[in-house]
């Protein structure tokens, strides 16, 4: 009796001393089994059973790699769509709007004069024009630093990297006019209400926009303290590849034709970012395995036909599209705020167990990261040259049989509605005041859906005596 309970011991202390090395993930199901996927007949294989026992058997840390293989890491959220922005997910698809989540292997897509801008947890931002269409395939978390693997499938997307440079002052409108009113009050442009002096009215319009330039570059600092990790992203398309620390570029995409891609320089960001740096493209082709130098501030034109790169001039397309991104204020101040509530398991420092438990985070090693851009390099440059050799070979023949053909990689279609937008919306709020008069125009919801944010940076605005508001325009001495 008594060797039998010394037996018992031996074997719980034992279980209970592997069941320790098991990482412990936040959300952790006890059961592994993913019964939404089961199929009766795989399951009740006796053959099937063995095989994967001996798998189990031969590799201690089973679990740990099931869990691991399991985990769709959250890696960002969306500022705002506007129109039809539709996010796949696994075998599902559903419609996002302000604040929807994304995680690993989601893809997005915008239909028709649809826009959507959204966040990474490191603060990147992600604009997608119409009819365009990403793929987020993956993030990897390392003590210092975060990657992202990301791939963009078709029409024009804009990504930009956040720096720790603060903004500097301007006294002119934002140009993303096509997002306004942008959820969170706040960001919106400042318009005066029955506070402001006739001087400021008249003359000092400027005031507005220095006003939230303050407030952003307030919490540009305040999260500049919490920032520990350097961003680095592995961007991969049908005619190219690039690797760099926290870049800032525009691309073209089409799947059977031509792409185009440039990476914006501090003028044109209008901030200086330490933390860029050159980046490395790889061009498509089998046993292509050497890349090229592409400089910043200059558009780039990637050749279909001879799988060939070289600069090309400003078109009418590219130089009026990069307009309405010029002055994105508003969408940065949502940044440092959505920064500031969603980054945390980005800012947070740890171990790999503390990283798990608290947010669901598996810790890469340096190692690991460079082996796997090693074999993303190779992997993704063989599979797209394949399916360019596919789309050069059948999909053309296809579309001439349906007497369709593919639309053109630079279009008018990406800019128009932005572009409407700019001129008239953007037109009314370069002017705009705040001086209701019902009472419904009073309550604060209503000011929230329409945008109004009146609240000026404290110690901006200069003191004004009475009588030199615009609803009382009499002098001191009467």
């Amino acid at each position: 009796m008594l060797r039998i309970l010394f037996i018992l011991t031996i074997t719980l202390s034992t279980f209970a001393s592997s069941s320790e090395l098991e990482t412990k993930f936040k959300d952790d199901r006890k059961s592994l089994i993913k019964w939404d996927e089961l199929k009766a007949q795989k399951w009740l294989d006796f053959d099937e059973w063995k095989e994967e026992l001996r798998f189990k058997e031969s590799y201690p840390l089973w679990r740990d790699l099931e869990k691991i293989s399991g985990i769709d890491e959250e890696i960002g959220r969306v500022i705002k769509c506007v129109g039809e922005c539709t996010l796949f997910r696994k075998l599902g698809n559903n419609k996002i709007g302000f604040r929807s989540l994304i995680k690993e292997n989601d893809d997005i897509e915008t239909g028709i004069d649809s826009y959507l801008w959204l966040m990474l947890f490191d603060g990147t931002l992600i604009r997608i024009a119409p009819e365009s269409s990403i793929s987020l395939k993956e993030m990897n978390i390392l003590k210092d630093e975060v990657f992202f693997n990301i791939r963009m499938n078709v029409g024009n997307v804009l990504l930009i990297s956040r720096s720790k440079e603060k903004l500097k002052e301007l006294d002119q409108r934002d140009t993303d006019s096509v997002f306004f009113p942008l959820p969170i009050n706040k960001t919106n442009p400042v318009v005066f209400d029955k506070d402001v002096s006739m001087n400021e009215y008249l003359f000092e319009d400027g005031l507005r926009y220095k006003s939230r330039t303050r407030f952003i570059n307030e919490a540009i600092e305040k999260n500049n303290k919490n920032v520990i990790r350097k961003s680095r992203f592995f961007i991969q398309s049908p005619l190219y590849s690039f690797e760099a620390y926290s870049p800032s570029f525009e691309t073209y995409v089409s799947i059977g034709d031509d792409s185009y891609l440039k990476f914006r320089d501090d003028e044109q960001l209008g901030y200086k970012n330490d933390l860029a740096s050159s980046p490395k493209v790889n061009l498509r082709g089998y046993e292509n395995d050497s890349f090229e130098e592409l400089e910043y501030g200059s558009w780039y034109k990637f050749s279909f036909i001879n799988r060939n790169v070289f600069v090309t001039k400003d078109s009418e397309v590219l130089s009026q599209n990069e307009l309405f991104t010029k002055r994105i204020y508003g969408i940065y101040y949502t940044r440092e705020i959505f920064l500031e509530r969603y980054g945390k398991p980005l800012f947070a420092e740890g171990d790999e167990v503390q990283l798990a438990k608290n947010y669901g985070l598996r810790l890469w090693k340096k190692e690991e990261l460079e082996k796997r851009l090693k074999f993303l390099w190779t992997h993704v440059r063989e599979v797209e040259t394949t399916n360019l050799a596919i789309a050069d070979r059948y999909r053309k023949s296809v579309l001439n049989r349906a007497n369709r053909r593919d639309k053109d990689v630079l279009r008018k279609d990406f800019y128009t509605k932005a572009q409407e937008s700019y001129y008239k919306v953007g037109a009314m709020e370069n002017s705009r005041s705040y001086f209701p008069k019902l009472n419904s125009e009073k309550q604060e919801l209503w000011k929230k859906l329409n945008g109004i944010y009146t609240e000026i940076y404290p110690g901006l605005r200069e003191s004004t005596s009475k009588g030199t508001t615009i609803l009382d325009e009499s002098s001191d001495s009467n």
